[in-house]
């Protein structure tokens, strides 16, 4: 798997301040990505890529939000 650095714009930075420690979500064509910002470290956790069509309770359920 490739590393890619990360450049987060001020206007992001500012986004991420007003989200909660709660999972978000981004949808990506057929694909919902789950992270966790964490504010303490300045870190962004991907936690997980679920195909949209799948049971998404379901996966989430199965998923380790917090580690």
């Amino acid at each position: 798997m490739n590393s890619y650095e990360i450049i987060v714009t001020p206007d992001a930075e500012a986004d991420l301040h007003e989200i909660s420690r709660g999972v978000r979500k981004i949808i990506a064509k057929n694909f919902y990505i789950y992270y966790r910002p964490d504010e303490v470290s300045g870190r962004v956790y991907v936690l997980n890529v679920i195909y949209a069509k799948r049971d998404q309770l379901k996966a989430l359920n199965k998923m380790n939000l917090f580690d």
